[in-house]
C-alpha cells in the first residue's frame, strides 16, 4: 500500500497509561504504519514519536525522522507506564506539537514546506478537556491536521475526541476498547490519514 501523504511531517503524540504489556501493542501499530504503509524519506514522510507520560520523551523528532532504521529503532523505545496518578497530557502534547515538534522554526520541528499532521494516541481527556480543546484549536489554526485515537473507557465518548480533531471528525477521530485492537485499526487509520 503506498502512502498518498507525500511530503508530510507526522508527529505521533503518545499520552497513554496502562500496563507495560501494552507497549508492544503500540510498537506494532507504529511499526505497521512505518514499515508497511508510509514511504519514509527526505521528500516523503518524516516521523516524530513523542511520549508525554510520565514526562516528555522525544523517541524520534522530525530533524532525525527521515530514515527507516532510525524510526524503527525509536519505535522500540516506546513504553507504557502504570498508574492512575498520571493526569492526561494531551493538551501539553498539542501545545508542544504547535510550538516545537511541528514548528519549522524550531530545530526539531520539521520541514518548512511539508504538511503537518499530529496523531494523538490517548487513554484519557477527562480532567483537561477544555484546555485540550483550546490547544487543539490553536494547533489547527496554525495549519496542523489533528487526528486522535482514544484507547479505553475514558475516551469512549467520541464527542470529546471529535472536539479536538480536524474536520471531518468521522475520518479523524477513532476509538478502540483496548490496546489489543490497535493493530486491527492500523489499516483503517492509514487509509483515513493518507486518502
Amino acid at each position: 500500500m503506498e502512502c498518498a501523504c507525500k511530503n508530510s511531517d507526522i508527529a505521533f503524540l503518545l499520552d497513554v497509561t496502562g500496563s507495560p504489556d501494552d507497549a508492544p501493542k503500540i510498537q506494532r501499530f507504529l511499526a505497521y504504519l512505518v514499515n508497511d504503509s508510509f514511504v519514509i524519506g527526505p521528500s516523503d514522510v518524516n516521523i516524530a514519536i513523542i511520549s508525554f507520560i510520565p514526562e516528555i520523551d522525544g523517541h524520534m523528532t522530525l530533524d532525525k525522522g527521515d530514515l527507516y532504521p532510525d524510526v524503527s529503532a525509536a519505535i522500540l523505545t516506546v513504553n507504557v507506564h502504570n498508574g492512575t496518578s498520571f493526569e492526561s497530557q494531551t493538551y501539553n502534547a498539542l501545545d508542544l506539537a504547535k510550538t516545537v515538534f511541528l514548528s519549522p522554526q524550531h530545530v526539531q520541528g520539521g520541514r518548512l514546506n511539508a504538511s503537518k499532521i499530529a496523531v494523538v494516541l490517548t487513554t484519557g481527556l477527562d480532567d483537561t478537556f477544555c484546555t485540550t480543546v483550546q490547544k487543539a484549536l490553536a494547533a489547527k489554526q496554525q495549519g496542523i491536521e489533528v487526528y486522535a485515537i482514544g484507547v479505553g473507557n475514558k475516551t469512549s465518548q467520541l464527542l470529546e475526541l471529535k472536539a479536538i480533531v480536524s474536520p471531518p471528525a468521522h475520518t479523524h477521530a477513532f476509538h478502540v476498547e483496548s490496546f489489543d485492537e490497535l493493530r486491527e485499526l492500523a489499516e483503517v487509520f492509514f487509509k483515513a490519514l493518507c486518502s
